[in-house]
């Protein structure tokens, strides 16, 4: 059956002490009901003391394929609260297994708080359904959440949150707890664009799940380890599926990301806007950020993409290096102009980092094969990579006394080298000097451009570098190339004279 009208959904969840939410998302549920030709209702209630108990009984009172299952003194025989949880969730697993509905077509999850409080869009509801059974493999998709995805507990994905977030934030001992915490959690809740394709997991939630009811009978929840700390019960039921179905998120779906578990001080946030060789996309940046396609960086800066993908056609499998990475722009015009070989990416700003992370993970394909790396970059043998196609680093002076500690190794991996050097001082300067000297018998040619992009030198390193020393102010992009990389350096230096050509022929 392909159409929403003509199949069947049982809804469930678990209410205690929600009352204050409870006619919105009842309102929610009806809605969706409504969607299908058949609907029942398995809520189960604990403990509550509200009137969340009262809400639902009258609420249910006028559905005859409505049931509320009671577990009052379930808190005090159960402490443990996904413990409880899952208690709850098995009970209503329980039910649809032993009852009428076992042959419905679909299973809605949901909380009944905030999460689901809002208005859910019933024509992205009915796509999430529709895709659901597109494919007989997919067993599973959860709502995004508004402003970000917050459910990282529930969460399972190879490059996002690949472990449990609250067992890795209790296991790691270098790091204060409130560190741990944004790293682990708050830098992985994520804006995921509605427009977006459906994302792959192994496990997530968010307050509302579809599921294909049939699969799901053969589980249960399990929300303890067996030596009693807790874990998310969705966790346990989800990987089950994933073994033998597929699971998404669908990103057009969306509640409501209660506040209770987001940052308690958000980052103020804006989406900024990149372009490189007419092809497109948005990151999330901190609200300061300055470099998006209304505001565009040095023209320079836009050149590096195209030796990227140079260097990705010579030598595919090599990876690049990204110091000073920020929030991930560079990796990223290098993807938008046509580079796809691997990437680390090093920022040693918290706050960058965090950003970076959640960029690399809300857009998993732009971001193949990325690695990042939070901290300063002061040798290159801790990164454990021999052969290296590119190493790029921004103007920071410490950029270029990491450089000059790291000759031996460049000239080993036979990088070529992307740097950038503004208002250099004499120490600045120095530091270059002995970067030139030491490279000198690997490193064949140079190439410097001013920040507008324009060549200003170019040639054999030995007859061009007095040039980068005369420059003490401004800014300009080094670009160091060893003799094993000269057919790149000619291919790169052509396509500047070109476009450079081509430009100045029009009036």
């Amino acid at each position: 059956m392909s159409k929403l009208c003509e199949r069947s959904a049982a809804f469930v969840g678990c209410a205690r002490d929600c009352g204050v939410h409870l006619q919105s998302v009842l309102a929610n549920v009806e809605r969706m009901a409504a969607l299908y030709a058949k609907a029942a209702f398995v809520f189960v209630e604990n403990d509550s003391g509200d009137d969340t108990k009262a809400q639902l009984l009258r609420w249910l009172a006028s559905r005859p394929q409505g049931t509320l299952l009671q577990l009052d003194g379930l808190a005090r025989t159960e402490p443990g609260r996904t413990a409880r949880l899952a208690r709850t969730r098995n009970a209503y697993l329980a039910q649809l297994r032993d009852g009428p509905y076992r042959d419905y077509d679909d299973l809605i999850v949901l909380d009944f708080d905030e999460a689901n409080a809002s208005p859910i869009d019933m024509a992205a509801f009915t796509a999430a359904a529709q895709f659901l059974h597109a494919d007989e493999r997919t067993v599973g998709v959860f709502a995004n959440s508004s402003p970000v995805y917050f459910d990282i507990w529930a969460l399972r994905h190879p490059v996002w949150c690949p472990g449990d977030c609250w067992a890795d934030i209790r296991s790691i001992r270098h790091l204060p707890r409130a560190q741990a915490i944004e790293r682990l959690l708050y830098a992985r809740q994520i804006a995921i664009n509605p427009g977006q394709p459906p994302l792959p997991v192994e496990s997530a939630f968010g307050g509302l799940g579809l599921y294909r009811l049939a699969p799901v009978l053969a589980h249960r929840y399990v929300g303890s380890n067996p030596d009693g700390t807790e874990v998310c019960e969705h966790v346990s039921l989800n990987t089950a599926l994933s073994r033998a179905g597929q699971l998404f998120i669908y990103p057009a779906l969306q509640n409501f990301a209660p506040p209770v578990h987001l940052r308690p001080r958000q980052i103020p946030a804006r989406a900024l806007d990149l372009e490189q060789d007419g092809r497109r996309c948005s990151l999330l940046a901190p609200a300061e950020h300055r470099l998006g396609a209304e505001e565009a960086p040095p023209p320079g800066l836009r050149l590096l993409p195209r030796l990227a993908r140079l260097l990705a056609a010579a030598a595919p499998l090599d990876p690049m290096i990204v110091v000073d990475a920020g929030i991930g722009e560079t990796v990223a015009r290098c993807r938008l102009g046509g580079c796809d070989a691997p990437f680390l990416a090093i920022e040693a700003s918290e706050l960058y980092f965090s950003f970076l992370e959640a960029n690399r993970q809300s857009l998993p394909e732009l971001y193949q094969n990325v690695r990042t790396i939070r901290g300063e970059l002061r040798d290159l043998g801790q990164l454990g990579v021999r052969e290296i196609s590119l190493l790029s680093t921004g103007a920071h002076e410490r950029n270029a006394a990491m450089l000059g500690a790291n000759v031996a190794l460049l000239r080993a991996s036979g990088a070529v080298i992307w740097a950038r050097a503004a208002a250099m001082s004499p120490a600045a300067q120095n530091h270059w000097r002995q970067l030139c000297t030491g490279l000198a018998p690997i490193y064949s040619h140079l190439c410097l451009l001013t920040g507008s992009g324009a060549l200003l030198a170019h040639g054999p390193l030995a007859q061009t570098q007095a040039a980068l020393f005369d420059l003490t102010n401004g800014a300009v992009e080094v670009i160091l190339f060893p003799a094993s990389r000269f057919e790149v350096y000619t291919a790169f230096l052509t396509s500047l004279i070109t476009t450079r050509s081509e430009a100045a022929s029009y009036p």
